[in-house]
């Protein structure tokens, strides 16, 4: 039996394939997750979907899922912060293209069971098809603030609802896995960029090493000049990439504050990742399904306490001579 994360390799990938180009970072304005508190702000036609689910009855709701309209319900006693019994109901809203995901929750009280108060929403915009994410910054340690992202497993051919697995990094743990160059990453440095051959280049796929290369040149004050290489490394089944860059060569005045660093970063699902550095990115690698060639890397980055997007940028990759 394959493992869970890799049932969604083949649609992610297939609907990653069909994702145009974005057209422009400032054409976006969309937020991962977004909270809004409704209280009794509820329109008729979310005040309709409560009703269906769960009745007049103020009993708890096994949690059931509609495979037509794609929902996923439960309701259950709890207690409220302030000390009192309340039914919660949760609703789960998912489209069928895994491109947004609703969640609606309100409270019933036990002491008036008939009247349904204190609506809540949350709307999700997924990184990629059926991949949701949200954090927790603002009540804990900068350093404890967390990334979650849920991985809904969804099949459209029975249209039934598998599971969700869930995954969260602190910004401590993102950090913490950044490090010094390996061996191995030295000698892929100078396979890709011999000393010889030093110069600017496109992003360029060598699918013998499963190695992502560029080079990108900077100036600076004075005729001031530094070539950073940059390696990608790629496992096969989708499972890890590493990420290493190095300052090849300067000139001029060139100050080079900038040591040499790997990073390990973290799978979401096979073939996209996360990274944090002054944003959050998830590393989006995109092969053909078909040929299993590698076509391009796509990289959306968000700001990691508002989760906004704030670029969404696509960069295709040429094949190594």
């Amino acid at each position: 039996m394959l493992p869970l994360s890799m049932k969604l390799l083949a649609p992610v990938l297939a609907a990653l394939v069909l994702m145009p180009p974005p057209a422009g970072a400032a054409e976006m304005k969309e937020v991962a997750c977004k909270e809004t508190l409704l209280c009794s702000e509820v329109t008729p036609e979310d005040a309709a979907l409560f009703d269906r689910y769960f009745g007049t009855a103020a009993a708890p709701v096994a949690e059931g899922w509609d495979a037509e309209k794609l929902v996923q319900f439960s309701s259950s006693w709890r207690r409220n912060k302030a000390g009192k019994q309340v039914l919660c109901e949760r609703l789960m809203i998912l489209a069928e293209d895994g491109s947004t995901l609703r969640k609606l929750f309100c409270e019933r009280f036990e002491t008036n069971p008939a009247k349904r108060v204190n609506y809540k929403e949350q709307k999700y915009r997924a990184v990629v098809p059926f991949v949701f994410a949200y954090n927790l910054v603002g009540i804990v340690d900068f350093d404890d603030e967390t990334l979650y992202v849920d991985c809904v497993h969804f099949n459209p051919q029975t249209r039934s609802l598998e599971g969700i697995e869930s995954k969260h990094w602190s910004r401590r743990e993102l950090h913490a896995m950044r490090g010094d160059l390996t061996e191995e990453d030295k000698s892929l440095f100078d396979t890709c960029f011999p000393r010889h051959k030093w110069r600017r280049t496109p992003p360029t796929w060598d699918a013998g090493q499963r190695v992502l290369y560029s080079a990108r040149g900077r100036t600076g004050a004075r005729g001031a000049y530094a070539l950073n290489g940059c390696l990608k490394r790629i496992a096969a089944d989708g499972s890890s990439c590493r990420l290493a860059v190095k300052t090849l060569e300067t000139k001029g005045a060139w100050i080079c504050r900038d040591r040499p660093r790997a990073c390990e970063l973290p799978m979401v699902v096979p073939f996209v990742f996360v990274e944090l550095s002054n944003k959050l990115r998830f590393h989006i690698e995109q092969f053909n399904p078909r040929s299993g060639a590698y076509e391009g890397s796509r990289i959306r980055e968000y700001d990691f306490r508002s989760l906004e997007l704030v670029n969404d940028a696509w960069t295709p990759a040429a094949p190594s001579n």
